[in-house]
């Protein structure tokens, strides 16, 4: 698996971009994030497989899929290697006006 960072975290925006390739059919699972995170995936080449609502989703270059990522989730290559991005988002949090 390798990782890239397209984009780091950062307050302002309360996202980060990753550009993720795995190979060897690769399987990848992930803890729940905090409660509001959302990944957005969209998949540069070959067959990708994605894990969330205790279910696997399958996608093929071009395609794309968002879900809550405050559950277990996770990658897995169908074909030998799979590329694809990862925008995940953070819930901002309200400021008090009060």
């Amino acid at each position: 698996m390798k990782v890239s960072t397209l984009f780091p975290y950062q307050s302002d925006t309360a996202m980060e971009m990753f550009n993720i390739e795995l190979s060897n059919h690769h399987t990848q699972m992930s803890s729940a994030h905090s409660c509001g995170v959302i990944e957005h995936i969209h998949v540069l080449s070959g067959t990708l497989s994605v894990y969330f609502d205790k279910e696997w989703h399958e996608l093929k270059a071009g395609e794309n899929v968002r879900f809550f990522s405050d559950q277990e989730h996770g990658y897995k290559a169908i074909s030998e290697q799979a590329v694809f991005q990862n925008i995940v988002c953070y819930p901002k949090q309200a400021i008090d006006e009060n």
